[in-house]
């Protein structure tokens, strides 16, 4: 997620992504626990879940618009039973099965003990993948392909996005999809955003957004594309099933304020980090920001580490983390 190089020439070069800037933007002292420590909950049901159907997603939109097809007698049934288990033959409703089944096979292993009545759960993820499908049949959305074929498609990106003579800050992350309407021929970048919250709050991150403005920069400087739109693809995980969809553009100003965030908080990490080499206290070097990140959307992985006195912390991490490289 972050990583600092000392290159021979005497200049630091500092690769980062949105998570990791969001991660310094947020508190040094979570930075520090996930970035150097490397203390994640990998197995949560959330990003399992939002997985599942960012894999739907790809199988159904790397059809061409125009092949895709969904049939409304017993959909819901015939989905149920192809992604738990049960043979099928192929079915005129093209895709759209093997969207779910791929979903399904994608989380199966962390979501598989829900309860079916959890938002998260596998039966839940079909209902709103049928839902989806429905409501999108006609959006005329294709995934773009480059030159020799290859789908857009959790593509990896990479570019330089400030340097001097002492500091040269790399950007990258992973692109979900990109897609063009087949009607306008207009092509946007599109980030699936499974989510509990709908509504203003959606639209409202959407822009600014500093992760958007990076991937489309990125899009143009590691990709070569020359497209500036951005789509949020919000999928509500819900007892109900509602969608939503924002597309704004990005200019050479989102870019600048992108730049000019990142080498910020870059440097604040690259001092924070050489004056703890030096000797100086872990909470002089990396201090809490209390209490809005110990709570922001829900609870902080690491609140019951900072919520202790720091002779028991160790003792929290080694019963959390136990397979933590450092607890080894």
């Amino acid at each position: 997620m972050l990583e600092i190089t000392r290159l021979e020439s005497g200049k630091t070069r500092l690769a980062i992504n949105f998570s990791s800037l969001d991660l310094l933007q947020t508190c040094l002292r979570k930075s520090y626990y996930s970035l150097v420590r490397g203390l994640r909950n990998e197995s949560s049901p959330a990003p399992a879940f939002g997985k599942a159907v960012h894999k739907g997603l790809e199988v159904w939109y790397s059809l061409p618009a125009s092949e895709r097809s969904l049939a409304s007698t017993a959909q819901k049934e015939r989905a149920e039973l192809m992604a738990f288990g049960h043979s099928l033959e192929e079915p005129a409703d093209y895709g759209a099965l093997e969207a779910i089944r791929q979903a399904v096979l994608t989380g199966y292993d962390v979501l598989k003990d829900l309860p079916s009545e959890d938002k998260r759960s596998l039966q839940n993820l079909v209902r709103i993948l049928v839902a989806y499908f429905k409501h999108y049949v006609s959006d005329g959305l294709e995934i773009v392909r480059d030159d020799q074929g290859h789908p857009f498609v959790e593509r990896d990106f990479e570019f330089t996005l400030f340097e001097n003579e002492q500091l040269e800050i790399r950007f990258f992350g992973t692109i979900d999809m990109i897609l063009r309407d087949v009607r306008s021929g207009l092509v946007m970048l599109a980030d699936h955003k499974t989510t509990s919250k709908l509504g203003s709050s959606f639209y409202d991150r959407c822009k600014p957004n500093h992760q958007y403005t990076g991937y489309v920069l990125g899009a143009q400087r590691s990709l070569g594309l020359t497209t500036n739109l951005f789509m949020v693809n919000g999928i509500f995980v819900g007892k109900t099933q509602q969608f939503a969809r924002q597309v704004t553009s990005r200019d050479a100003e989102d870019f600048r304020e992108l730049e000019a965030t990142a080498l910020y908080f870059a440097n604040h990490w690259h001092n924070a980090i050489e004056k703890f080499e030096s000797g100086l206290s872990f909470e002089d070097c990396f201090p809490q920001s209390a209490p809005n990140a110990c709570t922001m959307w829900g609870k902080c992985d690491y609140y019951d580490i900072c919520s202790v006195p720091a002779k028991l912390r160790e003792n929290i991490i080694r019963a959390k983390w136990p397979d933590c490289e450092e607890n080894k």
